[in-house]
């Protein structure tokens, strides 16, 4: 009996075949299925808010800078809440169309510092958040007034330095050095992401069409 008979031969006799191997495969497709669907349905949301910066950018370019006002603020607020990995993303790429918008639009720059000075006045009002400050020092760093950060923190560290200390920290651990070096406070500064270097590439695309 050769070995391509033998599942028949098998059969024949009355044996039966295991049905394990069956049973293991639907209930390994049982557990991966719920974590492809909720990495496509990730990807999908990435995507989009990828579109919308992009279309965004678009509007800008087009000269409709009061719609696009309307959505950068809509992107700055909201977008982590449809995709987090947009964190690098809205601190980065959004932030420098909105001064490029601003440029164009004074309107779009007041927005913006009114964003940042809001920020700010949460900061100094005694609430500690990682977050706010981040979002307060590359607002800074994108305007060119990186000199209100450490401002910012030398009056939370008069004031609350157990706060001023935990962003001390937090910073620490970031691998660029020599950002500022006032209090040895490196703040941080976001690499672009890999939705980042996305949307420079639909960007690109756009102008060449």
């Amino acid at each position: 009996m050769t070995k391509a008979n033998a599942p028949r031969d098998s059969l024949r006799s009355g044996q039966s075949i295991s049905p394990m191997p069956t049973l293991l495969t639907l209930l390994r497709i049982k557990t991966i299925l719920p974590l492809i669907t909720l990495l496509m349905s990730s990807l999908t949301q990435a995507e989009d808010m990828q579109k919308y910066l992009s279309d965004t950018k678009d509007l800008t370019r087009a000269g409709k800078y009061e719609e696009a006002l309307k959505r950068h603020i809509w992107f700055h607020d909201h977008a982590l809440e449809h995709q987090p990995s947009m964190y690098g993303v809205r601190l980065s790429f959004a932030l420098s169309n909105w001064k490029e918008l601003g440029d164009k639009y004074p309107p779009a720059k007041q927005a913006l510092v009114e964003t940042r000075d809001r920020k700010m006045k949460t900061l100094l009002d005694g609430k500690e958040s990682h977050e706010l400050f981040h979002d307060v020092s590359s607002i800074n760093e994108t305007l060119g007034e990186s000199e209100k950060t450490v401002s910012l923190f030398e009056d939370i560290d008069e004031k609350q330095p157990k706060i001023a200390k935990s962003y001390r920290a937090d910073a620490s651990k970031n691998p660029i050095k020599d950002v500022f070096t006032h209090f040895a406070v490196v703040l941080p500064i976001f690499l672009y992401s890999w939705e980042g270097c996305k949307i420079h590439r639909i960007s690109q695309a756009s102008h060449r069409a």
